[in-house]
């Protein structure tokens, strides 16, 4: 969703591809010694790249992205969000 308020028309396949690349190349980021001593140091960069690589965020960054681009499908689809889907 950062990437969609940034450039908000782009194509669904690139808002994708370029959220994917920042979530593993935060991820993988994590295998080197600077996250952690930075997260020790600073609770901000805690919340942003986080102190250690755990590969099942790599999984939960892409489920994320990936019911998010069927949310915006749908929502083409059907001219509406999620939520108006399921209410009627």
């Amino acid at each position: 969703m950062l990437v969609c308020s940034f450039v908000p028309r782009a194509r669904m396949l690139l808002v994708g591809a370029t959220a994917m690349v920042i979530v593993f190349g935060i991820e993988f980021f994590q295998l080197t010694p600077y996250p952690a001593r930075w997260s020790s140091e600073s609770i901000i960069a805690r919340y942003l790249v986080g102190g250690a690589f755990e590969w099942h965020d790599l999984i939960g960054g892409a489920i994320g992205i990936i019911s998010h681009a069927w949310n915006s499908l749908l929502a083409v689809w059907y001219g509406c969000g999620m939520n108006e889907l399921f209410e009627s």
